[in-house]
């Protein structure tokens, strides 16, 4: 699933570092200043599932295009991002229809999580298991990328879900893919089969030629990879439920296999 936003507002080099690390995290996104043409025909061009709003000084332009945006395009969620920190401005822009105001300043990372989350439905981890399997050169273009993503995140916040991979995994991807069970199993299997074929499994299985992960071990094998890199159950920030797992993914993998 591929997602396509729109970043509009007066020239800004903070513009560009922001669409480099939305590329990390599967997001591709268009800049467009508003010394162009009108923001609705820039939108007209290309489906964008959002729009990041920069206000600069003059917020009355701003409520209007989040008006009209809205008005025109109701399926794209729009994020206004504001420079004054005046509870009103923000309140305006929500008002106007926004779905978030981000008051500045505000650092890449943060924004991209807020965004990420709006799109995605809260996602806790999404953003780094994207940009982990990233860094191996893993397909974005293929589905199965995003499903794995999401199943990755699934198993990292509930370790027994892979008890059951057709209720716990395939389900609620599927769902939160507006997709059939079928799609899911298929796309992970297709992508286990071009990562073997392209020898970017080796840093999780070591070198075994041939060698083609089910779907259940691929899921355990890049869980444990990301657990064990981000070193995820023992930072007391973000300890799941108040609970440290004791738990490698790739063993419970082997043993219910």
């Amino acid at each position: 699933m591929n997602y396509r936003i729109l970043i509009y507002g007066n020239y800004n080099p903070y513009f560009a570092f922001l669409s480099e690390r939305l590329k990390e995290y599967g997001i591709d996104s268009d800049i467009f200043y508003n010394n162009q043409y009108s923001v609705v025909e820039k939108l007209s061009e290309k489906k964008y599932c959002a729009v990041i709003i920069f206000n600069g000084m003059n917020s009355k332009r701003t409520t209007e295009s989040i008006v009209e945006i809205k008005k025109r395009f109701p399926e794209s969620a729009i994020v206004a991002v504001s420079y004054n920190s005046a509870y009103r401005v923000c309140r305006t822009f929500i008002d106007a229809g926004a779905e978030k105001c981000i008051v500045m300043p505000a650092s890449v990372n943060n924004v991209c999580q807020i965004v990420l989350k709006l799109l995605t439905g809260n996602s806790v981890y999404l953003p780094e298991i994207a940009g982990f399997v990233d860094r191996y050169n893993f397909p974005r273009h293929l589905n199965g990328f995003y499903y794995l993503c999401v199943a990755v995140e699934l198993c990292v916040i509930s370790p027994d879900r892979l008890s059951n991979i057709m209720s716990g995994i395939y389900e609620p991807v599927a769902e939160r893919f507006g997709t059939g069970i079928e799609c899911v199993e298929r796309s992970l299997r297709h992508l286990s089969k071009n990562l073997s074929e392209y020898g970017l499994l080796d840093d999780f299985f070591g070198n075994r030629q041939n060698f083609r992960p089910s779907n259940h071990e691929l899921i355990c094998a890049v869980a444990d990879a990301f657990v064990r890199h981000f070193d995820i159950y023992n930072k007391q920030n973000i300890i799941i439920k108040n609970k440290i797992y004791e738990l490698n993914f790739w063993n419970l993998s082997r043993k219910i296999i």
